[in-house]
């Protein structure tokens, strides 16, 4: 039995090692003997000499040597015969029990857990702990300190944003392709295209002037809404290709066609904004990330609104066209 101890050294315990018959033999319990141990090892305030100058008087009873732990008395259970530690215990001036051991590629070491706080960023926490660690070992190479980071929980992170940039740049070919085989014009394609880095540029505008950064729920919207971001430039091209194949101006092409579908595009659009709109109001443990989430989808579907009504009708015009049919939008 380890009792509580103020007698603790360094790497080491007194060990006080009941003998359990003895226990049953004198009719005391664990409790008993870790108490009494506990009673007897203490300096308590005792009070105070009152003469011409108050002095505070102090009961020494803190153990100095092994057998000062052995002469504590436990009870009496018969008249006269007073049981102390001695009689049930051996004493001896032991070392602390190893309750855990840190091992790396079997070399012992002292384990250190790192977490971030709520608000960091993770990787930027990780990169700047593997910096002052290899800093520390620069200091202190001569008594040969080495970490070894045996595992990052941000490796993962990296690994997958990595692969959400990898399923947004598969996402924009393959809507490319999409969009070929559908509107049979290598021309119309990359002007529906247009829509895409236009709109992301806009989301990254947002998210730099809220504070967000590059994590997987903003990227995770991105790939989302890759095919979202060209459905307006897509309706509205179509239709003014229509028009352009009734014989039509460019002008007028464009002004008839986006003003023929432009309710069309517009409802398309507010119905994936109201899916994810209410997103921004929740009050929830994962809110944070939700809104980040919210805030690239709608920001993105909005803006590329703005570039299938006045950015993809505008191609093939020359500067005094571009003024005349932005004049025509806004006046």
């Amino acid at each position: 039995m380890w009792p509580k101890s103020h007698f603790r050294r360094r790497g080491k315990r007194i060990q006080v090692k009941i003998d359990k018959e003895k226990l049953k033999l004198y009719k005391l319990s664990l409790y008993q003997v870790t108490e009494a141990i506990n009673r007897s090892g203490l300096d308590v305030p005792s009070g105070k000499v009152q003469s011409s100058v108050a002095n505070s008087v102090r009961l020494t009873g803190k153990f100095k040597t092994i057998e000062d732990i052995g002469d504590v008395q436990i009870a009496m259970p018969v008249p006269g015969s007073p049981v102390y530690v001695k009689d049930i215990a051996s004493i001896t001036d032991g070392i602390k029990e190893i309750t855990s051991v840190n091992r790396y590629n079997g070399a012992n070491g002292i384990g250190i857990l790192l977490k971030k706080q709520g608000d960091a960023n993770a990787v930027d926490v990780s990169k700047l702990v593997s910096a002052k660690f290899h800093d520390i070992e620069n200091q202190y190479a001569a008594a040969n300190v080495n970490f070894e980071i045996s595992d990052d929980s941000t490796d993962n992170t990296i690994a997958a944003v990595n692969s959400v940039v990898v399923d947004l740049i598969l996402a924009v070919i393959l809507v490319s392709l999409v969009m070929l085989l559908f509107l049979r014009s290598f021309r119309n394609s990359f002007i529906v295209l247009v829509a895409i880095p236009t709109s992301l540029v806009t989301a990254f505008a947002v998210m730099w002037l809220l504070g967000y950064t590059l994590n997987l729920m903003t990227l995770l919207a991105m790939s989302l809404i890759i095919g979202i971001l060209v459905d307006d430039a897509t309706v509205v091209l179509e239709n003014i290709q229509r028009h352009l194949d009734m014989k039509k101006n460019k002008r007028t092409a464009a002004l008839d066609g986006r003003m023929e579908i432009g309710f069309s595009a517009l409802s398309i659009t507010l119905v994936d904004v109201v899916v994810f709109l209410p997103i921004l109001f929740l009050q929830v443990f994962v809110s944070d990330m939700l809104k980040q989430f919210s805030v690239v989808v709608v920001t993105s579907t909005l803006t590329s609104l703005l570039v299938g009504f006045y950015a993809n009708p505008m191609d093939g015009f020359t500067n005094r066209q571009v003024r005349r049919f932005a004049t025509d939008q806004f006046f």
